[in-house]
């Protein structure tokens, strides 16, 4: 009868460890996915769930005036892939008497990381879709502007890093010189 409750007691042990080893490996699985996805853009999200986490990246920095997804700062692409950064400007109180300001943007490269990958100047560019805008009009006090910049990598591009930057100015009196400088973001394309 001892021996019974035993078996019964070590088979129930045993159901329990099984049982909490499966629990921990889902949870590994589940943050090693959250790990690897912090390295998309943009691309996946509509416009709706872009200007919400733009909003929610602007509420966790007060002093912000420039946020990009990824927010981590790397972007992997893999050969042949595209995928998108996202980018959401604030006006902090700068402006004309007509209570606004025109902003503008462009994404620039590190010359010698393209030297480096191999890759022309002409070549990277075909890349990039919507890699500069001007013109956006910003009300003062508010995030108004919620853009994108396409990547699409050709099947053949060199496994590297590129180091960018999305560079922000303003034109505070309307006259089409974006003169005074409001931010600039540097991150890291990495291609896979």
């Amino acid at each position: 009868m001892k021996s019974k409750k035993a078996a019964m007691e070590m088979s129930v042990g045993t159901i329990v460890t099984i049982v909490l080893l499966m629990s921990f490996l889902v949870l590994g699985i589940f943050l090693l996915q959250k790990i690897f996805k912090s390295g998309h853009g943009a691309i996946d999200m509509t416009d709706d769930q872009l200007r919400k986490e733009i909003q929610s990246l602007f509420s966790d920095s007060s002093e912000s005036r420039v946020v990009i997804i990824p927010n981590n700062q790397i972007l992997k692409i893999k050969q042949g892939d595209m995928d998108e950064i996202g980018i959401g400007i604030t006006n902090r109180l700068l402006g004309s008497d007509a209570g606004s300001a025109q902003f503008a943007y462009d994404l620039n490269f590190i010359e010698d990381d393209l030297r480096k990958c191999g890759i022309t100047e002409t070549a990277f560019r075909e890349w990039l879709s919507r890699a500069e805008a001007d013109g956006i009009r910003i009300p003062i006090g508010t995030q108004a502007y919620n853009g994108r910049i396409r990547i699409e990598l050709p099947d053949n591009a060199p496994l590297c890093t590129i180091g960018l930057d999305i560079n922000v100015w303003v034109d505070e009196d309307g006259d089409n010189q974006y003169t005074y400088y409001v931010s600039s973001i540097p991150f890291d394309l990495k291609i896979v």
